[in-house]
C-alpha cells in the first residue's frame, strides 16, 4: 500500500493549464525524483502532494499519521536568520549534532588506554 497517491491530478491557473491527468504513488520505503525543464509544475505538483496547494481535479491520498516536510526553493520574508537556507535546515538536527560530538569526544577518550576505563 503506498504512503501517497495522487490520480488524474490537473492544476490551471485562469486559461492557463500547467500540467493535466498527472497519476502516481509513493511506496513506502520509497525514493521518488521529480525531474523537468523550468516551468512545467514541478513546485506546484510538489506543493499538491504535500497539501499546500489543492489541484484543480484529482485526489490526493495520503496515508493515516503521514508528516510531510516542505522546504521552499526560495526562502521568503517569514524566514528571519541571517543564515543559508541550508544552514537553518540543519538547526532542527541541533541535539543530534551535540550528540554526535559527545560522542566523538568519548571515542578519543576510549582510545587511550589511561582513560578507557572512567571514558566508559
Amino acid at each position: 500500500m503506498p504512503v501517497l497517491s495522487a490520480t488524474h491530478l490537473s492544476k490551471s491557473f485562469g486559461a492557463q493549464d500547467v500540467f493535466a491527468g498527472v497519476s502516481c504513488a509513493v511506496p513506502h520505503g520509497g525514493r521518488v525524483v521529480l525531474v523537468g525543464p523550468n516551468g512545467t509544475g514541478k513546485t506546484t505538483l510538489l506543493r499538491i502532494l504535500g497539501g499546500l496547494e489543492e489541484p484543480t481535479t484529482g485526489q490526493v491520498h495520503r496515508m493515516r499519521g503521514l508528516t510531510i516536510g516542505f522546504l521552499p526553493q526560495q526562502a521568503d520574508e517569514q524566514l528571519d536568520s541571517e543564515r543559508p537556507v541550508f544552514d537553518e535546515m540543519l538547526t532542527v538536527f541541533a541535539d543530534l549534532q551535540t550528540q554526535a560530538a559527545e560522542l566523538r569526544r568519548l571515542e578519543e577518550l576510549m582510545a587511550d588506554p589511561h582513560q578507557r576505563d572512567a571514558a566508559l
